[in-house]
């Protein structure tokens, strides 16, 4: 849940820190007690956040698309650039890992893949020691490449020995 007046304040804390900056983007008078609630979390931050920033300035997003589909709708109208972390296509590695369903981010991927092009988004596949293998990575490219996607970053993870543990509890 947002409450709608969160952007103007992260405003004022950017003009605060860069007095240069003052001036840039117009910041309405302080808000009152009473705020509007939104079921579209960060995407309608985001929305609200880009109609009140100068136009110049660019907006990317690190998501995993694990979201409802409407906050795919509204970020695409407003994020300029997607850095989409799918993990593995292979869904049993997915769930493994995040304990989601690898579809949902995958359906939104192609959604957004609609709505946006792929020219905006870069999907990460990292190499998760003890979760997948450089095959799965290669076939999830593959997989990737032929719903459009052309735009990779293949990174390997570090799990630290505190993340392990956290997660065999």
């Amino acid at each position: 849940i947002l409450a709608v007046h969160e952007p103007v304040h992260v405003c004022r804390r950017i003009a605060q820190k860069q007095p240069h900056l003052m001036g840039k983007f117009p910041l309405p008078a302080q808000p009152g007690h009473e705020t509007r609630q939104t079921k579209i979390g960060r995407a309608g931050f985001i929305a609200a956040f880009r109609r009140i920033i100068p136009a110049e300035w660019h907006i990317y997003a690190e998501t995993s698309l694990c979201v409802p589909e409407e906050c795919v709708r509204v970020a695409a109208r407003c994020v300029d650039r997607f850095f989409v972390d799918i993990k593995d296509t292979d869904s049993s590695v997915y769930r493994a890992y995040t304990g989601g369903d690898v579809n949902v981010a995958l359906d939104n991927l192609r959604l957004l893949l609609s709505l946006s092009g792929s020219d905006r988004i870069t999907v990460r596949l990292p190499l998760i020691p003890g979760y997948n293998s450089e095959e799965n990575r290669k076939r999830s490219a593959e997989l990737l490449s032929g719903i459009g996607i052309t735009d990779f970053d293949f990174f390997d993870y570090v799990i630290r020995e505190s993340e392990k543990s956290e997660k065999s509890t």
